[in-house]
């Protein structure tokens, strides 16, 4: 006969010791499974974070951008001059570490050079009626002004779009966690069977 199973005592200590050594290890899978979970999620809305509010500094300084060009065709003073440049270099700034972004699909990526390109085509009209305001042709400054409103007009419906596809990728990044989140317990449960 076995000495060491050979008692009651000693198997119901053998088959106790073993249940607790089974659930030590489910428990460190279950812990894994749930850290993994919360890295992954981490790391996808702070991507999602980063991009939404590189989204929403681009929209902003696009339109101070666009404000302070017209005040200064309007009124003509340095500080107004000053916050069109300051803007329109936070607006591309915004623009390249959107473009360097990694949640970026091909058209997004598309649409923030499209933005990019207007902006800038927007930027060397109102540069120009600027200088022609400075050279005191305020006529030929407002018609210059004038021709690149429907530019403008081109440009905030492709910063509409550009909002409207952030939203949709946070839509998908919450469908994706939802997804895991909801496929975790499955895999605890069958880490433990």
């Amino acid at each position: 006969m076995n000495l060491i199973f050979g008692t009651i005592r000693s198997r119901l200590v053998a088959g106790l010791s073993l249940i607790v050594v089974l659930l030590l290890v489910a428990g460190a899978v279950g812990r894994s499974a749930i850290s993994g979970l919360s890295v992954e999620m981490a790391r996808t809305l702070e991507g999602v974070r980063r991009e939404t509010s590189l989204t929403a500094s681009l929209t902003t300084n696009v339109a101070l951008e666009l404000a302070a060009a017209g005040r200064y065709l309007d009124r003509g003073e340095a500080a107004d001059l000053e916050a069109f440049r300051k803007s329109g270099w936070a607006a591309h700034e915004a623009q390249r570490a959107l473009n360097e972004s990694e949640g970026l699909s091909s058209s997004e990526i598309a649409l923030v050079a499209t933005i990019d390109a207007r902006l800038s085509t927007i930027e060397t009209g109102l540069a120009a009626a600027h200088r022609l305001r400075e050279l005191g042709h305020l006529e030929a400054a407002d018609v210059r002004a004038a021709a690149v409103r429907s530019e403008e007009t081109a440009l905030t419906a492709e910063i509409e779009r550009l909002a409207e596809a952030r939203a949709q990728q946070l839509e998908r990044a919450t469908a994706a966690l939802q997804e895991t989140a909801a496929h975790s317990p499955e895999l605890i449960s069958a880490a433990t069977a």
